[in-house]
């Protein structure tokens, strides 16, 4: 058995109830959303030890910014970054947030597995010096401490701690919950890092005050494969959903594929088009298209907004359109219903 599908099934067994994903989230109590402040301001402190040339080759510990700098609720915002490992280095000053083309340029650029050991206390001295009033912090990393410290502390900021590999075994791992605990914060950890991808959905409902959003998993094994799935719609007031699919290869390709809305029998949106549409038409009377709009698109995901809803079922697949020379690559779909039609 090859290592990512140990890794894939590692992540299966490991399924949180709260979010239907390999991702665990543990936390103080949550709080309701009239006591949730929007984080206007972040911070975040990579690791960029040794390491991760092992546990995290193909650097999705940056597309979990870019996934997260890209989400349009982010837009404005306050963010800055540093790296660790032997020591600590800023990678870009707190400053507004556009586009985020020239922070993730620099974060694909120095983000290289070339720090040396894995050194806490230069990361959140130097997280706090260039960002002491940031409302939230992430805290990413993939190995213990030289030392614990107690620096998180100074200042205290709300601390998102994601980690994995190294850094969630034997006594590591209470020690990044206390370091979650004691910011106010909540703690992530990941079978792998494919599955950082799957963090940046759930913490931007955490900085946004947003419902967490669900999953569903995949294992491709060959060019073709569709796998469907669906969704309930409850609410006649649900406007649009949002949805990314994820993959852990940059060389597959793993996209939407049909989408339907049906009430019981009836047929009541699609994505078909041309004589299709008109022959679903006519069998179905009212039947109208949905909408789909790419909203952001790299190396392993593609994300997408649906509008045109309707309270019923909605199903959709998940093709491989690619898929490595006796590959198989481990996906996902994440996504979240709305009443807004923003």
């Amino acid at each position: 058995m090859n290592m990512r599908l140990k890794a894939f099934i590692a992540g299966v067994v490991g399924v949180s109830a709260l979010t239907g994903t390999a991702v665990t989230g543990q936390a103080a109590p949550v709080a309701q959303k009239s006591q949730c402040a929007v984080a206007q301001s972040i911070e975040s402190i990579i690791d960029d030890s040794g390491s991760m040339g092992g546990t995290d080759p193909d650097k999705f510990r940056v597309t979990l910014q870019e996934l997260l700098f890209t989400e349009g609720e982010n837009f404005g915002k306050i963010v800055g970054a540093v790296e660790f490992g032997s020591d600590a280095t800023t990678l870009f000053k707190p400053a507004p947030l556009g586009n985020a083309a020239s922070q993730l340029a620099t974060l694909r650029s120095r983000i290289n597995a070339d720090n040396g050991s894995t050194n806490y206390e230069a990361a959140f001295t130097l997280g706090g010096q260039d960002h002491p009033n940031a409302m939230a912090r992430l805290f990413l990393t993939d190995g213990q401490p030289d030392a614990e410290t107690n620096m998180y502390l100074t200042p205290r900021q709300k601390t998102y701690v994601i980690g994995f590999g190294g850094a969630i075994q034997g006594s590591n791992l209470a020690y990044l919950q206390k370091i979650a605990s004691d910011t106010g914060g909540e703690l992530f950890t990941v079978a792998s890092a494919f599955e950082l991808q799957l963090v940046a959905g759930q913490l931007n409902a955490r900085l946004n005050c947003q419902p967490a959003p669900k999953a569903f998993r995949y294992l491709f094994t060959k060019k073709g494969q569709t796998i469907r799935k669906k969704i309930k719609i409850k609410s006649r007031k649900t406007k649009k959903l949002e949805l990314s699919v994820l993959y852990d290869n940059a060389a597959a390709s793993i996209d939407l594929s049909g989408i339907t809305v049906k009430r019981g029998k009836k047929l009541l949106r699609t994505t078909s088009k041309g004589k299709k549409f008109k022959r679903l038409k006519r069998k179905h009377k009212g039947l109208k298209k949905l909408k789909v709009k790419t909203v952001g698109k790299g190396t392993t995901f593609r994300r997408y907004r649906i509008t045109g809803l309707k309270k019923g079922t909605l199903t959709f697949g998940v093709k491989a359109k690619k898929i490595p020379p006796f590959g198989q690559v481990n996906a996902a779909s994440q996504f979240s219903l709305s009443n807004s039609r923003k």
